[in-house]
């Protein structure tokens, strides 16, 4: 199989952020095609077909655009037809239903993805085992590169790995990852957790996920997310994004408002739009009054709205003149106008 990764995506809005993921990809030693570079004169269509038959992995950027693309979803039927490993990436709007059963990887805003999520996409390129030499391996042979990978040889690690599990020794090929994660290989987590889960194990996959978000690497914070979500403990998965919200990161505040408002806590959601919003997060003000609006606080979303106009946010100026005259306060509206006007 040819190793690198199909892009799928909805042309009017994701383009940009496409061409920025293949270059990110591409740094990172996947080599990643999307539709950009397609010649003038060829047959589009045929081109697709051949590209997308002959990738290793797919991925599909998931915006409220692609969803909506006829051709995205061609895509997606062929590659789930040819049994293509999927790899999503949430871009904007929500995950789609057809592909709800897969992790995907949260990038609204722009965000390029994680390393962890790059390895998985290394993992898929390479040659499957069917494809690699299926020489059993004597321990002796064994022997230095697992002194090697002790030592903190990555690449070893893997192969050595590998080569443990064509011999069908999974539980070995496991600890010997266990052992890197716990001396602090990192890099390795993702690579743990995914063998834990084929495993079995997924209670302990988490535990790994935990430890490591619990030490500070926020990288895996969506992934620990997803997991405890899938396991039924969303309790405790919105209580990890709300420790990081409240220390400060503002980059899963909507993760975390949705998360809230699924599991009926909506007025806990809009509390933490306030905070954002008093805080000086303008980019958040209109969530937040849709949300008071929502919830049948009228006059509060106007306040919100007046504090941010008073304070020179003219962006906003129509926006609460149409709502103050929909609450009937023509003359503040009037008012409000001719103040503007005035200069």
């Amino acid at each position: 199989m040819t190793g690198y990764v199909f892009i799928s995506y909805g042309h009017a809005d994701d383009a940009g952020y496409v061409a920025r993921l293949a270059t990110h990809l591409r740094s990172a030693g996947v080599p990643a095609w999307f539709d950009a570079e397609i010649r003038s004169g060829n047959v589009w269509e045929s081109v697709i077909r051949e590209r997308l038959d002959s990738c290793a992995a797919f991925v599909v950027v998931m915006t409220p655009a692609a969803e909506s693309s006829p051709w995205v979803s061609r895509e997606i039927n062929r590659a789930e037809k040819l049994r293509k490993p999927i790899f999503p990436l949430l871009l904007a709007g929500e995950e789609f239903f057809r592909l709800s059963n897969i992790q995907y990887e949260d990038v609204s805003g722009g965000r390029l993805p994680s390393a962890g999520y790059v390895r998985l996409l290394t993992g898929a390129i390479q040659p499957s085992a069917a494809e690699r030499p299926s020489t059993p391996i004597a321990e002796g042979d064994r022997a230095q590169p697992a002194r090697q990978a002790a030592a903190g040889d990555e690449t070893l690690l893997m192969t050595l790995v590998l080569r443990l599990e064509q011999a069908g020794k999974d539980d070995e090929a496991i600890a010997l990852l266990k052992r890197n994660v716990e001396a602090g290989g990192t890099d390795m987590l993702m690579t743990l957790v995914l063998r834990l889960e084929k495993a079995g194990r997924k209670s302990e996959a988490i535990a790994y996920l935990q430890r490591h978000v619990d030490a500070g690497g926020t990288d895996m914070l969506m992934t620990l997310v997803q997991r405890l979500e899938q396991a039924g403990k969303k309790s405790e998965a919105i209580a990890y994004l709300q420790r990081h919200v409240e220390a400060g990161s503002t980059d899963m505040l909507m993760t975390l408002v949705q998360r809230l408002e699924q599991a009926g806590k909506k007025g806990e959601a809009i509390a933490y739009l306030q905070r954002n919003v008093e805080a000086g997060g303008t980019d958040m003000l209109m969530t937040l009054v849709l949300r008071l609006e929502s919830a049948g606080r009228d006059e509060e979303a106007l306040a919100y709205l007046r504090r941010h106009v008073e304070a020179g946010g003219t962006d906003m100026l129509m926006t609460l003149i149409l709502r103050l005259e929909k609450a009937g306060k023509q003359d503040e509206a009037i008012a409000l106008l001719q103040r503007h006007a005035a200069g």
